[in-house]
């Protein structure tokens, strides 16, 4: 009995730390927009504007955030600074063009590159969110949903701001936010 007791308890203890180690992921999730490609863009693009759409911007209300000057654009840097779930990170947009966009994201001893494809599609947009980079088997499951999430935001804003009010998104109201007190690490 006490063996069996402990073969279970190793075999829990391997299931979660397997869960846990930290691996190689690539992501990738697609949302058909109601709008041409450079409508979608302009809030990809400009960080600031993440604002309307990213599911990461109300992971702290009291956030401190600063953009680099320009903020949008290839060179474009958004640091942002929390003691809550947002944590501390930098984004630098990398390339800039009409049909993609690439961020390169540093956020807790972590690196990760996000990709937004944008391809025109019978009047429409196909956008494609993806993102690579190392982090655990739960962290990729959690990710995968975030991007959804943000898909389904960047969609409803999009389609609002191009057809006029629509149904808003899953997501709660955006809180105001406060003014950067501190500089992004150049």
């Amino acid at each position: 009995m006490i063996t069996a007791i402990v073969a279970a308890t190793l075999a829990a203890v391997l299931v979660i730390r397997a869960a846990a180690k930290p691996d190689a992921f690539r992501l990738r999730r697609s949302t058909r927009i109601e709008a041409p490609p450079e409508k979608i863009r302009e809030l990809i693009d400009d960080f600031p504007l993440w604002a309307s759409w990213s599911p990461y911007e109300d992971l702290d209300p009291v956030m401190l955030r600063a953009y680099s000057e320009p903020a949008a654009g290839e060179g474009a840097v958004y640091a942002w600074k929390s003691s809550g779930r947002a944590g501390t990170g930098r984004m630098v947009i990398t390339e800039s063009s009409p049909s993609r966009v690439v961020v390169h994201l540093d956020r807790a001893r972590t690196h990760s590159v996000a990709r937004f494809t944008l391809c025109p599609a019978n009047g429409a947009t196909l956008v494609t969110w993806s993102m690579e980079g190392v982090g655990s088997f739960l962290a990729r499951h959690l990710l995968g949903r975030e991007l959804e999430t943000g898909l389904a935001n960047l969609k409803a804003t999009v389609e609002r701001n191009w057809y006029g009010p629509r149904k808003p998104a899953r997501r709660a109201p955006r809180r105001p936010h406060r003014a950067a007190i501190f500089q992004p690490a150049a």
